[in-house]
């Protein structure tokens, strides 16, 4: 019978090279020592796991968003542009440096892929749901192509990479950031994929906002500040200051179940600024506004930042979406409009031509161009009369009043009185 040391090291090596996940990894080194012999005599093996995973095409994105987060605070520019010309100009070298990254680092590399992975398909989902609320003669489910995997994985990576590099590059965390900032990053992008951007940042809030609205409107430590928890947007410093911190955090309050765990991950505080996504995006229209150019007119489209198709991704669907979402607008009104906020809901920048005109999906986004449905002023009252009662009741507790009251004990009571808000605004 042959044993597993009779197995030559250079079998074993390209064994260990075809697990699809570095997790198996660790396991299989531990259970022989011929194994751990093999790998160490073949260096790279982790790397390759986790090229495999991410795949050649994302693998750039990856390792600029895990570079982007390992950047001495505070940011340097010349760092920030180096990492972003190597990003967009020199992606393969980029790429390259898996090779000499240490397990720890792609081990956190390969756990934020899997977060990417899960985030992508609860958006697509409910996107397609979206889209079959207008359109019920639509298939139940969308499994996506491997193109449109590719372009809502790395709209998500981008993500990552603008909050890594911009978190905590101002002092005043209400600062838009200067057109020098924005040309190293959004200008590396035609429009349409700015707005694939908005698309991923809105579905982010509104995951953060649903996982977040219990803690905020019941814990009594956040209506002494005046946290507001219903508007959205750029107008919303807490939240993007919470979004700031990246899908890791994100996708962890997501799927943290306790409220008290919602709280704790709330409530820290780690002094990195904010990095306020949709007022720099829409900043970058600022660009347009001298350009007397309107999306549509055939000797515009030719127009160096809005014609162009990217080779990493060919496809039609994204640009042909966002032609006729925008025609006959300006340029400088040509990301985060308004009233396309239910279309970038409906993800309507990141299908493949193939499935928008298969599914006549224009048709259904002309129908979907509108506004979400806003609180209303009753909600706005209701949340400003519950600040003045926390304020109240901190009040209270400092002179030593309500000292017998605990703030679960007045959260519970006030619970009670306003109902849980959860089941009075949807973000799904």
């Amino acid at each position: 019978m042959t044993l597993i040391t009779d197995i030559p090291c250079e079998l074993i090596a390209a064994i260990l090279r075809s697990l699809d996940d570095l997790r198996s990894l660790t396991p299989a080194l531990l259970s022989c020592r011929h194994i751990y012999s093999s790998y160490k005599q073949s260096p790279n093996i982790a790397a390759a796991i986790l090229r495999q995973k991410v795949t050649p095409a994302l693998l750039p994105c990856a390792v600029a968003a895990s570079e982007a987060y390992s950047l001495p605070r505070p940011r340097d520019g010349d760092t920030i542009q180096g990492l972003l010309d190597a990003l967009y100009q020199e992606p393969l070298s980029l790429a390259n440096r898996v090779t000499s990254l240490p397990m720890t680092t792609l081990m956190g590399m390969s756990r934020t892929h899997d977060m990417i992975l899960a985030l992508t398909t609860d958006f697509a989902n409910d996107a397609w749901n979206r889209l079959r609320q207008a359109d019920d003669s639509l298939p139940l489910t969308a499994s996506l192509s491997t193109t449109e995997q590719f372009r809502f994985c790395r709209s998500f990576y981008r993500i990552q990479i603008f909050y890594g590099l911009f978190t905590g590059r101002s002092s005043n965390p209400n600062t838009i950031f200067e057109e020098s900032v924005n040309s190293w990053f959004f200008s590396k992008h035609p429009l349409w994929e700015n707005e694939q951007l908005g698309c991923i940042h809105d579905f982010l809030e509104a995951r953060l906002a649903k996982a977040s609205i219990d803690v905020l409107a019941h814990d009594v430590n956040f209506g002494e500040f005046s946290v507001d928890y219903l508007t959205g947007g750029e107008e919303n410093i807490y939240r993007q200051m919470w979004l700031s911190k990246g899908i890791g955090f994100i996708h962890q309050l997501i799927n943290e179940e306790s409220y008290d765990g919602k709280r704790d991950m709330l409530t820290e505080h780690p002094n990195i600024g904010v990095a306020n996504f949709p007022g720099a995006l829409t900043n970058v229209l600022g660009a347009y506004q001298g350009a007397n150019a309107f999306v549509g007119r055939e000797e515009e489209l030719l127009y160096e930042n809005v014609s162009r198709v990217t080779a990493e991704d060919p496809d039609q669907g994204s640009f042909n979406s966002w032609n006729a979402a925008h025609e006959g607008a300006p340029l400088c009104a040509g990301l985060m409009l308004h009233e396309h906020e239910l279309l970038r809901d409906c993800a309507y920048v990141l299908w493949d031509w193939d499935r928008v005109e298969k599914h006549h999906l224009l048709k259904a986004f002309e129908n979907l161009s509108d506004a979400r449905p806003s609180p209303d002023e009753k909600e706005y009252d209701e949340m400003n009369e519950s600040f003045h009662e926390d304020h109240r009741f901190g009040k209270r507790v400092g002179r030593g009043i309500g000292a017998k009251v605990t703030p679960a004990a007045y959260r519970g009571q006030r619970s009670l009185q306003r109902g849980n808000f959860s089941s009075q605004w949807s973000y799904d």
